[in-house]
């Protein structure tokens, strides 16, 4: 019982410091995806956790422990797994959002050149991450499994506006550019998923090694297939009970309790074919995606409902990225020197290679329509850094679900979230300012405000 109650207070605890943390990110121009990472990070169970679990080790040495060690020992790694779930909610949410890219409206609108850079800029990212792995692997395999390299260059795909908006709108940036980045970053994730559905599906028979071709091929086709089904379903029914409640608060109702039914259905294992070969589950990110796509070009009024249901998520959210953060194990970081020398180049080679591949595609993207104005070919790739949330939701998904051993205790899925998490933390920071600094070489921000901020410095 007291469990439960911790748990609601530190809840409360992570909303509060998320918010203080937003408004520090405010301060010094970063993104608040940035400050909720390290929110999680410096608060959960690895940094903050650990020290208060040497103070109730000293109190219990005491013979304190009756006043307030032994509870709150590891407290905050139980609590973790008590709100695990909302993870599992917000990644639904998550893949909702993505779907509404698939309004067939926005899609006419974007023109056939931002839909192909769309596509050749997430292709790019993950061709090149898995180019770079795949050549390290050849020289060391133990650091380079495959199920990591599958893991890694399907999240690599993937691309968060938030980062890049927060600095448009910061610099009330316009123009060529800007007006193709927005597209492209909206509909690069639709990308994302489909690739992780694929590589993911390949990865975990690979982790748990089944190698048979039923596990490897027949098995990622039904995820994808039955996921899509299961999508498409729960998306005709929630249309269908649009017609009998026509008020928004009830229509905003009937979306989270879908989504609700997607993030349970997805952790029951209810389509078990076969315990000995595979645990079959649907894709909550596949389901979700198709939900929001049927709801965003079926449903009457639906930006007024959307804006609902963008009211409803904030706290969500955030809770979602400082959970994510207390999952970073950073004891790799120290645990062992050659524990060290294995994880650093890999991340070092998917933060690199997946810059290179950004940038390729775009610039690839672009050169599909004549007459495209080169500042886009030139600076469109190094604005498509940032990653956020659906790379994050990646990450966990893999974290819970890739179980082959690494090294010295880590699991596969330890070894995507961390790298995903350490690479995140540095892309908003990096991306932010390469963002600024091609806005500004790209022509996209007015001389009057230039001039009025130099002013404003003056005075």
């Amino acid at each position: 019982m007291m469990t439960i109650y911790l748990t609601l207070i530190f809840l409360s605890l992570y909303l509060f410091l998320g918010l203080l943390s937003s408004r520090l990110m405010k301060l010094i121009h970063f993104p608040n995806v940035t400050g909720y990472l390290i929110t999680g990070i410096v608060f959960g169970p690895y940094v903050l956790g650990t020290i208060v679990d040497l103070i109730t080790k000293k109190i219990d040495a005491l013979g304190l422990h009756y006043l307030f060690g032994s509870p709150l020992s590891n407290a905050n790694g139980l609590i973790l797994n008590n709100i695990s779930f909302i993870s599992a909610i917000a990644l639904a949410f998550i893949a909702f959002t993505i779907g509404q890219s698939f309004d067939k409206n926005a899609i006419k609108g974007a023109g056939k050149r931002i839909i192909i850079t769309a596509i050749t800029e997430s292709l790019g990212g993950s061709l090149f991450v898995f180019i770079g792995l795949l050549i390290a692997h050849f020289f060391f395999k133990e650091a380079f499994p495959w199920p990591i390299i599958l893991t890694l260059s399907a999240i690599a795909s993937a691309t968060a506006p938030a980062a890049t908006v927060l600095v448009i709108k910061q610099y009330k940036a316009h123009g060529k550019v800007v007006d193709t980045l927005l597209p492209v970053v909206a509909l690069d994730d639709i990308t994302a998923l489909i690739l992780f559905a694929i590589f993911f599906s390949i990865a975990k028979a690979l982790s748990s090694g089944n190698l048979d071709i039923y596990s490897l091929l027949i098995i990622p086709l039904l995820d994808i297939v039955v996921s899509l089904i299961f999508g498409l379903i729960l998306g005709l029914l929630l249309l269908l009970f649009n017609k009998f409640f026509h008020s928004r608060n009830n229509r905003l109702i009937s979306i989270i309790g879908a989504l609700l039914i997607i993030a349970g259905v997805a952790q029951l294992h209810l389509f078990n074919i076969n315990s000995n070969l595979y645990d079959f589950q649907i894709s909550p990110l596949l389901s979700a995606m198709i939900v929001g796509a049927i709801y965003c070009n079926y449903v009457k009024d639906v930006d007024l409902i959307l804006e609902r249901v963008d009211n409803f998520t904030p706290p969500l959210f955030m809770l979602f990225f400082i959970i994510s953060g207390a999952q970073l194990d950073i004891s790799i970081y120290y645990k062992d020197t050659k524990l060290l020398m294995m994880f650093l180049p890999l991340a070092v080679i998917y933060f690199l290679m997946r810059i290179f591949g950004k940038y390729s595609g775009a610039y690839l993207g672009s050169n599909s329509e004549k007459n495209v104005d080169p500042m886009i070919k030139k600076y469109l790739g190094l604005m498509l850094l940032p990653q956020a949330g659906v790379a994050i939701g990646l990450a966990t998904t893999s974290g819970a679900q890739l179980i082959g051993t690494f090294a010295y205790g880590y699991t596969y899925g330890d070894i995507v979230v961390c790298t995903i998490l350490s690479t995140t933390i540095i892309y908003n920071i990096v991306g932010a300012y390469i963002t600024k600094w091609a806005l500004f070489k790209s022509g996209q921000i007015d001389n009057e405000y230039l001039l009025s901020q130099k002013n404003t410095r003056n005075h």
